[in-house]
């Protein structure tokens, strides 16, 4: 009898639900809700995931890039003692004349902390800084390597005993004409690098980054370096880390101050004998995973808010509701598939789903904007690397130069141009562009380094501009050319300009900023200084064959 009773209620139910439209879509959206948030929590936790994977990602490449700028210091290092070698000043070995000319070159690189030469029993010859009485180096690795190698040498981290400072020192062995070893050339960089290593990583906020030998000694750090030097880690995980010899070490979470932090350790080129060393850097939790949790809350919120007024006003909305819902369910599954071009499509209105609807295309627009400027950055830094390592591959700058004037077309500009003072005269070494059609009407562009007392940009061309510019350029060549966008920067050697790089854009929708300045100017940095280095290296040359005859 029991049964019967029940069985008859749920017949009443079904012929209920299947009568009354409201009844039916408010089952519909309650069954409707149910796996939605099973999705929603689903997506909570791909989303967390997706984000420990990025925070690894990027630790990864912040630690990468730093490193990559300390093989660079170092290659730069080499190039410099393979040059000073051959210097007549320092071959002779004589103080009065090797002293002034190390002390020219520190001025001219301060992340050089001192320069010197070597006797071979270890005495200082000549130094860029004053050498306190006694002084004798033999027992030094670099020194000690240098003479075994008869060629370039690294030495190890250590407190110098001529600047008093944390340093690696770095040596090369100066031959005479039979080949044997007359002194040893050193120089020692300045752990102050580190602080322009971290603004080329642009770290993220309060992140650290530290240099650290295998015992877990902090040799330096930054910021606040100069309160931590010298002392032990004494994170025990962090310390296991740097015990495990592993190249490279992610630690999920640790601390050395009062923030949860993810660190990454990546091995220094050093010398074998010296012990492995360590650079760390640490980048706080809340950085990679606070944008996470306040969307998801936020989107909590939203969708607790919204299922209310759903079920609350599902006789009124009726079939809307759910196509609503299924326009904005749609989206954010293209949005978690990574089409960032996903939108809801829903029409502006007052109602709460529209509201979420256009909520939701806005994260969409903002997450779409900050990944297209994420992969740009990532761009420009593999331009500027590139660019770098080409300008260090030769000695031949116009050849160099070449091959950087086409790696920034059409990356930076559709248009490029170096030119070079030589013998007096503004001659063009480089360009590239993406009309070959207008190569005569590009060659008229042309800018008077004299006249260039700071770095130009001009994000949109106007007639004020043409009358007042140095670039040689009117009005009629303008409207021919298709400019929208210009950046002119002098090429400089010791606060003397030696030529000037023009980027041109004809893309209206390619017009420069701040940001492209500020690669401009680094790639322009490199140029003056491979010019330098080329410049050096044929004067040598020069002076040895002199000397020869």
């Amino acid at each position: 009898m029991e049964n019967t009773k029940k069985s008859q209620r749920w017949k009443n139910f079904r012929s209920l639900a299947l009568k009354s439209l409201s009844l039916s879509v408010l089952l519909v959206m309650i069954f409707e809700v149910l796996p939605t948030l099973g999705e929603f929590w689903y997506t909570a936790r791909i989303t967390r995931n997706e984000a420990s994977e990025y925070a690894h990602k990027e630790a990864i490449r912040l630690v990468q890039l730093a490193a990559h700028d300390h093989e660079r210091l170092v290659a730069n290092v080499q190039q410099l003692l393979s040059v000073l070698v051959e210097v007549p000043e320092i071959q002779s070995g004589k103080p009065n004349v090797c002293t002034p000319f190390l002390k020219k070159i520190q001025k001219q690189h301060p992340l050089y902390g001192n320069l010197g030469v070597i006797d071979l029993k270890g005495n200082v010859l000549c130094s860029a800084l004053q050498v306190p009485p006694k002084t004798n180096l033999a027992d030094r690795l670099y020194f000690t390597k240098a003479l075994e190698k008869k060629s370039f040498a690294i030495g190890e981290f250590q407190i110098g005993r001529i600047t008093k400072k944390p340093s690696l020192n770095f040596s090369n062995v100066v031959l005479d004409e039979n080949k044997n070893v007359k002194y040893v050339i050193y120089v020692a960089l300045d752990l102050s690098w580190l602080g322009q290593l971290a603004n080329t990583a642009v770290l993220p906020t309060q992140a650290t980054m530290m240099i650290l030998d295998h015992k877990g000694f902090i040799l330096a750090r930054f910021p606040d370096s100069d309160l931590r030097i010298g002392k032990v880690i004494a994170d025990q995980n962090i310390l296991k880390a740097i015990r495990s010899n592993s190249d490279e070490t992610v630690i999920e979470s640790s601390k050395i101050d009062s923030l949860d932090r993810m660190f990454v350790f990546r091995k220094l080129r050093t010398a074998p004998e010296a012990g492995n060393i360590y650079l760390t850097v640490g980048v706080p939790n809340f950085v990679f995973y606070s944008q996470v949790e306040e969307m998801l809350n936020k989107s909590m919120s939203r969708e607790a808010f919204v299922t209310f007024i759903e079920i609350l006003f599902a006789w009124v909305a009726g079939f809307l509701f759910l196509y609503q819902i299924k326009k904005i369910q749609k989206a954010a599954k293209r949005l978690k598939a990574g089409d960032l071009t996903a939108r809801t499509g829903l029409k502006s209105g007052f109602g709460e789903l529209e509201t979420l609807a256009h909520t939701f295309d806005d994260m969409a627009s903002d997450l779409e904007s900050r990944t297209r400027e994420a992969e740009a950055g990532a761009k420009r830094l593999t331009f500027l690397s590139d660019s770098a390592n080409q300008l260090c591959s030769s000695l031949d700058y116009k050849k160099m130069l070449k091959t950087v004037a086409d790696l920034a077309t059409p990356f930076m500009a559709d248009f490029c141009a170096i030119d070079i003072f030589e013998e007096g005269n503004l001659i063009r070494v480089a360009e590239s562009h993406v009309f070959p059609e207008k190569t005569a009407l590009f060659r008229t562009i042309t800018a008077d380094p004299e006249q260039l007392s700071a770095p130009q940009l001009v994000t949109k061309i106007t007639p004020e501009y043409l009358d007042e510019s140095t670039i040689k350029l009117d009005k009629v060549q303008l409207k021919q050319l298709g400019v929208e966008s210009l950046m002119v920067l002098p090429i400089k050697i010791h606060g003397s300009s030696i030529g000037s790089v023009i980027f041109a854009s004809h893309r209206p929708d390619h017009l420069y900023q701040k940001s492209d300045l500020i690669i401009a100017l680094d790639l322009t940095e490199y140029i003056g200084l491979a010019i330098e280095n080329a410049n050096l290296a044929k004067h040598n040359e020069r002076q040895n064959k002199d000397f020869l005859s």
